[in-house]
């Protein structure tokens, strides 16, 4: 067996198993996780910086900025909570897509239509004066939607 610098390594075994084994496994993976993701750990198909998670922690801090500027009350959060298994279904529908870089953008895209329809639509709901900047065809499609909660 020829190590990485040319010498020679003995095939050592042990009751029919290879004790080189442990070794090789460990240079695979080393060379497998070497910088082809944002956080180092995985493959290409790394699923760990999904952007609907990402909009979703924009979304919150701004809702919460908001609140703390007082140009939304904090009333807001009970109109936002009744969605919460909207959550679920889409992760359940990135789940579904699967991880190729066509589905992470169809479930991203999604997620952040759902996540704005639910802000438009509870900044409406608290008769917040920050709804008075949105546009007029954002509003009618939010009140077009017919959302009772």
């Amino acid at each position: 067996m020829e190590e990485k610098d040319g010498s020679l390594k003995p095939k050592v075994t042990l009751f029919g198993q290879d004790l080189n084994a442990e070794e090789k496994k460990e240079e695979k993976a080393e060379s497998k996780h070497m910088g082809k993701c944002s956080c180092g750990r995985h493959g290409r198909d790394c699923s760990c910086g999904s952007g609907a998670w990402g909009f979703g922690v924009i979304l919150a801090g701004i809702i919460l900025l908001l609140n703390t500027l007082g140009l939304v009350s904090w009333g807001v959060w009970q109109f936002i909570w009744p969605f919460w298994p909207a959550l679920l279904v889409l992760v359940g529908i990135s789940i579904f897509l699967g991880r190729n870089v066509f589905a992470r953008l169809i479930s991203s895209l999604l997620a952040l239509a759902v996540m704005v329809v639910i802000f438009i639509y509870s900044l409406m709901r608290v008769e917040s004066p920050m709804a008075g900047y949105l546009p007029q065809w954002a509003k009618d499609f939010v009140n077009g939607l017919n959302i009772n909660i």
